[in-house]
């Protein structure tokens, strides 16, 4: 429970900063699974890119975490498309009510693979990068949050990186990150006399952890010394145009989120298809800057650092009822001539 309420006191930091600016998606604990390098055969496009995800067109499956974050990653069940245990995604389900572990129905429509219970629909098309991600937070709360500290509902992807797939800042000349997406559907659930916008929220961002390999430091999420660097996506309060950060003190962390006035130039609205494809690695040089400003990642040079982790997905510390799909994700560097 320590090693929750850490990261979620960074998370309540940062959402009191970001209302009405940024969208934020808070941070859960993400401790890297145990185990060696996989193997991962680099793949070059046209434009000399290299992608750094690992089956970014969803053909092997997921596996479904438990109820906590304090649990860490301890997969409960494997949502399967056909790799069985050789999955690469994580499916982060904090706080439901209803685990995939124990209710889970697989239905198939067409070439669409959908893993469902009553609060929650993971839809994937198998080999074409295609996946919705639906949640029915009306079914996982009976009364909507009062206070800060009360869990909220999660259904995020994610994936840690390891080996070849850890690449320092010095071999890149760009990073580049590509979601194709749509917000299909944010439904507020809750009465007027019941929806607090400081503590009710709908929430999707983009999030990695930029890690220190060398540093002694293993925080208690498992990881070596890092920051999170995170791109809005979507917030049903705020149009998440402007930059957002976040200094906690007390970890010694910082959150740092650019808004979609760089990314996109425009907000986002529901059933509209949208398009980021952004070099970051400026961004995120300017956040360990910050970091190091702060006095934070001390020692740490930015060459050196590497991206240790992702996650997308919803947040939904209020009562809403959404749809989200991604139609393409990629994080892919070029590497640095000469």
């Amino acid at each position: 429970m320590k090693k929750r309420n850490l990261v979620c006191k960074i998370f309540c930091l940062f959402l009191a900063v970001m209302i009405g600016l940024a969208g934020f998606a808070g941070c859960a604990d993400r401790r890297p699974p145990s185990g060696g390098a996989d193997d991962f055969e680099e793949e070059e496009d046209k434009d000399g890119m290299i992608e750094i995800l690992k089956d970014n067109k969803f053909e092997k499956g997921f596996g479904a975490m438990g109820l906590t974050s304090a649990e860490g990653y301890i997969v409960k069940r494997v949502l399967d498309l056909g790799g069985g245990d050789n999955y690469d995604w994580l499916l982060a389900q904090w706080a439901t009510r209803h685990s995939f572990e124990q209710e889970m129905e697989v239905e198939k429509d067409g070439d669409w693979v959908s893993f469902k219970n009553v609060a929650k629909e993971v839809k994937v098309l198998p080999g074409q990068g295609r996946i919705q991600l639906n949640a029915r937070a009306s079914q996982e709360y009976e009364v909507p949050r009062q206070s800060g500290s009360e869990p909220w509902v999660h259904l995020l992807i994610e994936q840690v990186f390891k080996g070849e797939q850890r690449v320092p800042f010095s071999e890149m000349e760009e990073l580049v990150v590509e979601l194709q997406f749509s917000v299909k559907k944010c439904e507020n659930m809750m009465t007027e006399a019941e929806y607090n916008p400081g503590l009710h929220a709908a929430q999707i961002a983009w999030f990695i952890t930029v890690e220190n390999p060398e540093s002694d430091e293993i925080t208690p999420e498992g990881r070596p010394d890092y920051m999170w660097f995170g791109l809005s996506i979507f917030d049903n309060r705020s149009d998440g145009m402007e930059d957002g950060h976040a200094p906690d003190f007390g970890t010694k962390k910082l959150i740092y989120s650019i808004g979609k006035e760089k990314t996109l130039g425009e907000p986002v609205e529901l059933g509209k298809t949208y398009t980021i494809k952004y070099d970051i690695l400026p961004e995120v040089k300017k956040a360990f800057e910050m970091a190091q400003g702060y006095g934070f990642l001390q020692g740490a040079e930015f060459d050196k650092m590497e991206i240790g982790s992702m996650n997308l997905g919803w947040e939904l510390p209020g009562i809403f009822d959404v749809s989200f799909e991604i139609d393409k994700i990629s994080i892919a560097y070029k590497p640095l001539q000469g």
